[in-house]
């Protein structure tokens, strides 16, 4: 029976028999029945004279009435009735209007009418139920219907599908629905289709892009069931399309995945090590290029492990501790990458989900090196503060040994060799070059020694002190001397280049066992372009000249490693060493602007790699600056010095070889006696550091109050650095440092003179 629509709306049902429910309608079928059996009864009593067989015709026509538009029961019950009283009320003296055969024929024939035309109706009412549930259904859905033909063309749509693609319905009907999805391919849809109409699939799902009326474009899914009898019993005689509109879900999805990958991006190109673990085993769910490169596990290697692989043993109870009561906050440890290196990490470890639970995004700062740079710059500054200290108590004995070592000049310059206290002044003397020798090493170390800087071969000195040291040295120990390509140069100053080479050379012979024992000495050249490495940090970029020192002896451990350098510390009997040899290397390197490492490891050997600024100046051989002059003079010099012994000795000196001194304890005293018109002043002798006015700012008061030039021969104990700060030329050639001979002293006096 075809599809027909209806507004009538079903019967109601019994929810308990399945019957229909007495209402208002069924009253009206049994008045209506009852009406018409008397009906046919008073029209066959009318009637039986003219027509004898008009009770049949006029009962039937009522059963079949009752039964058309009347219950079940109430036609059935009409047909009895109108039988019964057709019999009952035929006017006395007339034929019987029923005989048996003939009732019996009527009934039947009533009966199976009734049957039939019930059957019929209820086929009719079932339909009109679900005829408007279908419409109902149909109009209110909340996603797009349609019905399709057998080939494949739009029959109806529903207003949501309307709604959906903003086509009117008069533009859908007779066209394929490939006609609105542009990325449909239309051979293959009808292929597709042409399958479910012939039962090779029940139904068909998938997403596709449609095209709305106003330009659109979303997503849909589109559902094709095929609907009808089915193949076995006819075919199908249609199909039905369900349209949902699933953009905002492709949209959302699309977001979802772009940021997944967006945040896959930058975990994977974080230059921190990253990764994600389960809180309560510590097992490895992901990790990031960088954990793979800094750890040098694999992928697979890392996710077979857990947390406690990396942490040191004797930390995982504070790492569990930690991780019971972890706030987010950054934290200090020690990691073992897989090649056994220890890395300082900071650790911060946030709450992430994954995968439906709870697990932890941990970030992993590398701070190894940024601990070791912090580690280098605190040795610095206590080296520093050491060599402050030792450049201070070098400077107070300078003023000491200038007085000891005069003194006992002039005194062995008055006795004969056979005096007996000869000898004992040589031993005084020769304390007092060796106390001056101290002092210099002291100066070196706290870089503040006086340098006679020129340009350095080092190729020349390292092959010349080779030989000399292969006579240090004992036999069974061999030094072998590679020198470098080139022209290696520096600018230093050689005794010192040559005292910081030999202290290395002894450091290295020290360390090594005999026989068997070897040191190599080899020297390159080396640029460093962009950034130093991490352990040269203090270095600039540039080229530099590379002298290395290697033995094979015992060597050190990070512990000794980070004190090597420090002043009185050694690891050698007290007989053997002092502990200045590395030290004053130290300060010789850092004061000719280069930087020294240490590689070594525990019965490994040492390398000690000296880093100095290359030069390309041409070396130059200076003469003498003091040339050929006298000790003796009779000129008047002013002699300033706030430390007394030194300005005694000083002017002791400078009496005895016929000058006539004055002496002034500091500037204060020197300006009262130079303010005296009548006091002649040749020369003045000034120290340089002094307090409450510089020997430099008195030099030049002294000069203006004076008519005429007055020479100023300037003295100081202090390294180059001192006097810089304060202004002096370092070079300059009136300058006399402390210690000094009585020679040396009437020598600088004389030319300051005669220069005048």
């Amino acid at each position: 029976m075809p599809l027909t629509w209806t507004t009538e709306a079903p019967p109601p049902r019994d929810g308990h028999t399945g019957r229909p429910a007495w209402s208002r309608e069924d009253a009206w079928s049994y008045l209506l029945a009852l009406g018409g059996v008397a009906a046919a009864i008073a029209l066959s009593r009318l009637t039986w004279p003219y027509f004898d067989r008009t009770p049949f015709v006029l009962l039937f026509g009522a059963a079949f009435v009752a039964s058309r538009w009347c219950t079940e029961t109430a036609s059935v019950l009409s047909i009895f009735l109108g039988a019964v009283g057709a019999g009952l009320m035929a006017p006395p003296g007339a034929p019987p209007a029923f005989d048996t055969p003939a009732l019996l024929t009527f009934v039947g024939a009533s009966l199976v009418m009734n049957r039939f035309v019930v059957g019929r109706n209820r086929t009719e009412a079932a339909l009109r139920e679900s005829e408007g549930q279908f419409r109902a259904a149909w109009d209110n859905a909340a996603f797009g219907a349609a019905l399709l033909t057998p080939t494949g063309l739009i029959a109806r749509i529903n207003p949501a599908m309307e709604r959906t693609l903003g086509y009117p319905s008069a533009a859908w009907a007779g066209v394929p629905f490939s006609y609105f999805c542009p990325s449909a391919d239309p051979s293959e849809e009808r292929a597709r289709f042409t399958a479910l109409m012939e039962g090779a699939e029940e139904w068909s799902q998938r997403e596709q892009v449609f095209r709305r009326a106003d330009g659109a474009s979303i997503w849909c899914r589109v559902t094709i069931s095929a609907i009808g009898a089915g193949a076995e019993r006819g075919g199908t005689t249609g199909a039905l399309m369900v349209l949902e509109d699933v953009t905002e879900r492709r949209q959302a999805e699309e977001a979802l995945r772009a940021s997944e990958d967006h945040y896959r991006r930058i975990f994977h190109a974080s230059p921190e090590a990253m990764w994600v673990h389960e809180p309560e085993t510590g097992r490895f769910l992901a990790v990031n290029r960088t954990a793979v490169a800094r750890y040098g596990y694999t992928q697979t290697e890392f996710l077979a492990l857990s947390i406690h692989d990396l942490y040191l043993q004797e930390d995982w109870a504070d790492v569990d501790r930690h991780a019971a009561n972890d706030s987010g906050e950054r934290t200090a440890w020690r990691h073992r990458a897989k090649d056994g290196r220890l890395l300082d990490v900071e650790v911060e470890s946030n709450p992430v989900p994954w995968g439906g639970r709870t697990a932890r995004l941990t970030l992993i700062t590398d701070v190894t090196e940024r601990r070791a740079l912090e580690e280098r710059v605190r040795h610095s500054q206590k080296m520093d503060a050491v060599a402050q200290l030792a450049g201070g108590i070098a400077h107070d004995f300078n003023n000491l040994l200038t007085s000891i070592q005069g003194y006992s000049e002039l005194l062995l310059a008055q006795m004969g060799p056979d005096k007996p206290m000869t000898a004992d002044l040589h031993e005084i003397h020769t304390a007092a070059i060796r106390a001056a020798a101290l002092t210099q090493q002291l100066l070196a170390f706290s870089r503040r020694q006086r340098l006679d800087v020129t340009v350095i071969d080092v190729n020349a000195v390292v092959a010349r002190l080779g030989q000399v040291m292969r006579r240090i040295i004992a036999e069974d120990i061999e030094i072998e001397v590679v020198p470098g390509v080139g022209h290696l140069q520096i600018k230093a100053d050689g005794s010192q280049f040559e005292q910081m080479l030999m202290n290395l050379v002894v450091n290295a012979r020290d360390a090594v066992r005999a026989p068997g024992g070897r040191i190599w000495i080899r020297t390159r050249r080396e640029e460093f372009l962009g950034e130093t490495p991490a352990r040269l940090s203090f270095m600039r970029p540039g080229s530099y000249v590379v002298v290395e020192v290697e033995d094979n002896g015992c060597g050190m451990d990070t512990v000794t490693q980070a004190r090597a350098f420090e002043p009185f510390f050694t690891t050698k009997e007290t007989e053997r060493g002092t502990g200045l040899g590395l030290a004053l290397v130290y300060g010789i390197v850092q004061q000719c602007g280069g930087q020294i490492d240490v590689d070594s490891q525990p019965d490994r050997g040492s390398i000690f790699r000296v880093y100095l600024p290359w030069t390309n100046e041409p070396s130059r051989t200076e003469a003498n600056p003091f040339g050929s002059v006298g000790l003796v003079g009779t000129e008047s010099v002013l002699v300033v010095e706030d430390d007394a012994l030194a300005r005694v000795f000083v002017a002791q000196v400078l009496r005895r070889y016929g000058y006539r001194v004055r002496e002034a304890a500091g500037p204060d005293e020197a300006l009262g006696i130079a303010g005296q018109p009548e006091v002649p002043i040749d020369l003045v002798v000034t120290d340089v550091v002094m307090p409450r006015m510089s020997g430099l700012e008195l030099g030049v008061t002294l000069q203006s109050q004076r008519t005429g030039r007055l020479p100023v021969l300037y003295m100081s104990g202090y390294s180059n650095e001192a006097l810089t700060q304060r202004g002096m030329r370092t070079d300059f050639a009136a300058l006399l440092h402390k210690p000094f001979s009585p020679t040396e002293l009437l020598a600088r006096v004389r030319r300051a003179l005669d220069a005048n």
